[in-house]
């Protein structure tokens, strides 16, 4: 059979329109057609191969069957776009070389009547026609629309990689099966690892992340893919580097308007440093706050007897004068002086002095109930507020103490001391009750000193 009459046969031409080597809903629509090409007898297609093709081929490219079409591969090959034309002769001659039984499928531009270019894609095999002839056939299909869409979200997606290529961060996103599709940069740097080792796995493959670590992420993931939840906390990782790095963990199931899964985005920022310098500012507030502490203390203790200096006792006297107004509760002042402390100080000398103010401290301190409080005025005088506690109660203790100073000795040296006693009384006000307890104090030493004065609200008594 010559070329001339290759395709001529009107038997042969229903054979080939009918050929079920390709599954086609509509060979008549214009976005699709079908096609033959003469295979000669070294196995080869030549320009002026015979070609065979519905006018379905013609409208893909703007052609009519009224344009009379020559019948050959010429016109066809004339239409291919220079950058495609080579490769396709290339791949198409090595594929009825080898008879390959599988369809091969290819993707090129054809020229449109109109001068523009529509890209095309050929699903083709060769077709046993008798013993000694045979043909390359198939489809092809205008799938221009699609790839411009196809090269639109490619390079979407390609802008996409880019973003995330530039974020300082390590950054993966997930399918709705909780597999990995992208890394950046950050990310493979951060953990050591090859994105593409990794794509189309889960996290249960991550081998660089503990085994409950893992279970724990695969549950959190597939919850977040189904729900569109978000979570975010902080969280330890072992990075490339060797170090443990604390880090903010943050990532978000991805739905679509119909609250369909369409996978995951997670995002790990470390925050080491910023944690490091938020605990060294921890630490120097703590340190400030212990330093301002002392000083407080200081402002407020003797810093010879370390009982409170008169300072802190005014201000505590006010607020237990408030507390006793408030609820009609007895209140009583002590205050006491050390007898003949001039004298001590001028034949022992103002340490062996010092160690006696030191000492009966002390015992004041000691002889306190947890909720009275010992003072130095200043000098040898001191004060005791002895709160919820009437005159009588207030007498005894005072005794107590001046039987425990007469039983001491420092370096030797006896002392003893002369008391003043009051309670308060009812709106007086501050300055008359230390009026009258510095009173009290002064006529114990008016009277011979070693004695307790007490005075009632009508009555003084001497003890």
């Amino acid at each position: 059979m010559d070329k001339k009459d290759f395709f001529s046969s009107v038997d042969l031409q229903q054979k080939l329109l009918k050929e079920e080597s390709f599954q086609l809903e509509d060979c008549t629509s214009k976005e699709t057609g079908r096609w033959y090409v003469e295979i000669n007898k070294e196995k080869k297609i030549l320009p002026l191969s015979s070609v065979l093709f519905t006018t379905s081929c013609l409208h893909i490219i703007g052609f009519k069957s009224s344009d009379n079409i020559e019948k050959n591969l010429k016109f066809w090959l004339s239409r291919i776009h220079s950058d495609d034309i080579n490769i396709l002769k290339k791949i198409v001659q090595e594929y009825i070389r080898k008879q390959n039984p599988s369809p091969i499928q290819l993707e090129f531009r054809l020229q449109h009547k109109n001068l523009s270019w529509r890209w095309i894609e050929l699903y083709g095999t060769v077709v046993s026609l008798s013993k000694k002839n045979s043909c390359f056939g198939g489809i092809i299909r205008d799938i221009t629309e699609e790839y411009k869409l196809k090269e639109k979200i490619k390079g979407q997606l390609l802008f996409q990689q880019g973003l995330l290529e530039v974020l300082p961060h390590p950054v993966f996103i997930k399918d709705g099966s909780a597999r990995f599709i992208s890394f950046n940069s950050a990310y493979e740097k951060a953990f050591g690892i090859n994105r593409e080792d990794l794509i189309g796995k889960n996290v249960m493959d991550l081998d660089y992340l503990p085994l409950e670590d893992r279970i724990q992420y695969q549950k959190e993931d597939m919850a977040m893919i189904a729900t569109g939840a978000i979570t975010h906390r902080e969280i330890d990782f072992l990075l490339a580097d060797g170090k443990i790095h604390h880090c903010l963990y943050w990532s978000c199931g991805l739905l679509d308007s119909e609250r369909k899964n369409h996978g995951l985005i997670g995002l790990i920022v470390d925050i080491t440093e910023q944690k490091k310098t938020e605990q060294e500012l921890v630490d120097k507030i703590k340190e400030i706050n212990e330093i301002k502490a002392k000083i407080e203390t200081i402002s407020k203790i003797d810093d010879l007897t370390q009982i409170a200096n008169r300072r802190c006792f005014m201000e505590t006297l006010k607020r237990n004068i408030s507390i006793a107004e408030r609820h009609k509760s007895p209140l009583c002042l002590l205050m006491a002086d050390l007898d003949f402390f001039k004298l001590i100080n001028d034949k022992h000398g103002h340490t062996i002095g010092d160690k006696v103010l030191v000492h009966f401290a002390k015992i004041l301190k000691e002889s306190c109930r947890k909720e009275d409080f010992p003072a130095r005025s200043g000098g040898e005088e001191f004060f005791v507020i002895t709160p919820m506690t009437n005159l009588s109660g207030a007498k005894a203790w005072a005794k107590r103490m001046q039987d425990k100073v007469r039983k001491t000795k420092v370096n030797g040296i006896t002392f003893t001391i002369s008391i003043g006693v009051v309670e308060y009384i009812e709106n007086e006000g501050i300055h008359s009750f230390l009026k009258r307890a510095d009173e009290m104090m002064y006529k114990a030493k008016d009277l011979g000193r070693d004695i307790i004065c007490i005075q009632d609200k009508k009555t003084e008594e001497v003890d």
